[in-house]
């Protein structure tokens, strides 16, 4: 997975866990349509989620910092925004239970990518605490 090199340098984690003391509220991430050669065994959204925290997990505790027994994922991703019908599965229940909410979005045709005018709304919907709502009607656990 691409970002974890990004998350492992000193400090980077410590940022993402205090965004929300600066005033940032989400910590989004946009899963891609399918697993790559970074992400042989992944075998749902959960498993990348699980590999940003573990990655942020190890840099924290590079930096000497402890990792409470009460932190959530939630502390490294608040969203999971994820194309309709991408070969991943997507295991919004259980990444509901670890903080994590799972927005679907419409894909651009065959070519599964993020329509960017269906991307910019879902994420204006969430930015603008509208994301509740939004969230329920667009993830896969209604199905």
């Amino acid at each position: 997975m691409s970002i974890v090199p990004c998350l492992l340098p000193k400090g980077i984690a410590s940022a993402i866990t205090t965004l929300s003391d600066r005033g940032a509220k989400f910590k989004i991430l946009l899963l891609n349509n399918s697993n790559d050669r970074e992400t042989t065994g992944f075998e749902s959204a959960t498993d990348y989620v699980k590999a940003i925290v573990d990655a942020c997990h190890s840099s924290l505790q590079a930096e000497g910092k402890s990792i409470s027994s009460e932190s959530s994922w939630s502390d490294y991703v608040t969203h999971l925004i994820y194309l309709r019908d991408c070969p991943i599965p997507i295991d919004a229940i259980q990444l509901k239970e670890r903080g994590v909410e799972c927005v679907g979005v419409l894909p651009v045709g065959k070519e599964m990518v993020f329509e960017p005018r269906s991307l910019e709304r879902v994420l204006s919907g969430v930015c603008s605490g509208r994301g509740s709502g939004l969230q329920r009607r667009a993830t896969i656990q209604n199905r």
